[in-house]
């Protein structure tokens, strides 16, 4: 029985660790990009990520102070299913202006989106309960055995 909760607390734990590093990773760009701007040339591509599966690229410029950057990146979505609906999609984008996220000290840390990443912290602070949830019950039947000796 000892052994059962050791496996469930580590295995918790290795989860635990791996979402709440995912949600960190996905959070640090969020915090840091505090200035947007309008891109001023934007070349829009697609990009293949699996059979029936076109995401949308971009490479744009912009301009921080006196200097002007160049960047690339990808929408985060919608996938699209077929090359012709992805076209068709940046038709629609060419015919409006984009405003990009930038850090404001470094200028160069760049992004077409700022999104805050809802599902990566749902998943840690879940998986960081059911480690805590694991632990707990391990010490409570760790305390019952020792009662009953």
């Amino acid at each position: 029985m000892k052994k059962m909760w050791v496996v469930l607390v580590a295995v918790s734990g290795i989860a635990a660790t791996c979402f709440l590093t995912q949600a960190l990773r996905e959070l640090y760009p969020y915090v840091r990009l505090d200035a947007q701007m309008q891109a001023q040339a934007l070349e829009w591509g697609i990009l293949e990520k699996g059979p029936s599966k076109f995401a949308i690229s971009a490479v744009y410029t912009y301009q921080a102070g006196n200097q002007t950057y160049r960047s690339d990146g990808v929408l985060k979505g919608p996938y699209f299913l077929n090359r012709l609906s992805a076209e068709a999609e940046i038709k629609k984008l060419n015919t409006q202006s984009r405003q990009i996220w930038y850090h404001s000290k470094q200028p160069g840390f760049s992004r077409l989106e700022k999104s805050f990443p809802y599902k990566s912290l749902f998943n840690s602070l879940v998986t960081v309960g059911i480690c805590i949830y694991f632990c707990g019950f391990a010490k409570l039947s760790k305390a019952n055995r020792n009662a009953e000796l």
